[in-house]
């Protein structure tokens, strides 16, 4: 789902459900790919990170798609 939002085939919420902090090692791994410049900031807006089900429930029913840039591949 991830990259096919990036390349904006959708524009569906993600929410990442970070139950006992289980995602919290892949957060860090995204942080650090942006700090790097690895990827760019606008990936940010790509998904949610939430605590709970209910949270990502809110986060979808409330749910705006945000910038996320450019298409990283043109055809």
């Amino acid at each position: 789902l991830f990259v096919e939002r990036q390349l904006k085939i959708h524009q569906k919420p993600i929410a990442i459900v970070n139950t006992n902090n289980f995602y919290s090692n892949l957060m860090a791994h995204f942080e650090r790919m942006y700090v790097e410049g690895f990827a760019p900031q606008e990936n940010r807006n790509i998904y949610s990170l939430v605590d709970n089900p209910l949270s990502a429930l809110e986060f979808i029913e409330n749910y705006h798609p945000k910038n996320i840039g450019e298409k990283p591949l043109k055809a």
